[in-house]
């Protein structure tokens, strides 16, 4: 099993219920109720949605920035919004954006509870959501395979980059600063003014 950090925010209570993988996915994958739903090691996270509509230039962009320029077809793959992940057998996800091959996208496609590791994880973050949570959170993708991950400050106009070839270190971007994607996507690189503004 996975080592989770201590203050992931799906990190059972003692009052929490260990409920198994397919009743967490009968209870929850489906609910629309202004929530997220996250599983980890059978207990269930929550946590208020971050998308909403002052998100929707910066979803603009990125569908953009990645369908656009010669990144689909260099690394045929693909940049996909707030899909469930079984990122390990005890761990599942939904991530605001995941870049996934193509190769990766046709096992999902596929398989039942395939477990496929993104390259590459995005997320956008909203003035409520708690600092130690979405670092945790941080910390679990790397620990699972993600080697890079974006977190995206709309209302700061801010790209701050985690990627496993400065483990510790982080880079952030703002105005005409690159955002880089490497080692998950090597050699690409994009303005932050590219992606919020």
């Amino acid at each position: 099993m996975t080592a989770l950090p201590q203050n992931d925010q799906t990190q059972a209570t003692s009052k929490s219920r260990y409920i198994t993988w397919d009743q967490f996915q009968e209870k929850y994958l489906s609910r629309e109720d202004g929530y997220t739903y996250e599983w980890t090691s059978g207990r269930v996270g929550k946590t208020r949605n971050s998308m909403g509509p002052r998100q929707i230039p910066v979803f603009i962009n990125l569908n953009s920035l990645f369908n656009h320029t010669d990144v689909c077809t260099r690394y045929s793959g693909y940049l996909v919004a707030e899909i469930d992940l079984k990122l390990s057998p005890e761990i599942h996800r939904r991530p605001d954006f995941s870049w996934f091959t193509a190769e990766q996208i046709s096992i999902l496609g596929k398989e039942k509870d395939a477990i496929q590791i993104p390259p590459l994880v995005i997320e956008v973050i909203s003035p409520g959501d708690e600092a130690v949570r979405v670092l945790d959170k941080v910390d679990l993708y790397m620990k699972l395979g993600v080697k890079v991950v974006w977190l995206i400050y709309p209302e700061a106009g801010k790209v701050q980059v985690f990627s496993v070839s400065t483990p510790g270190q982080t880079a952030l971007c703002s105005g005409e600063m690159m955002c880089d994607a490497s080692p998950a996507l090597p050699g690409f690189s994009v303005k932050a003014s590219d992606i919020v503004y």
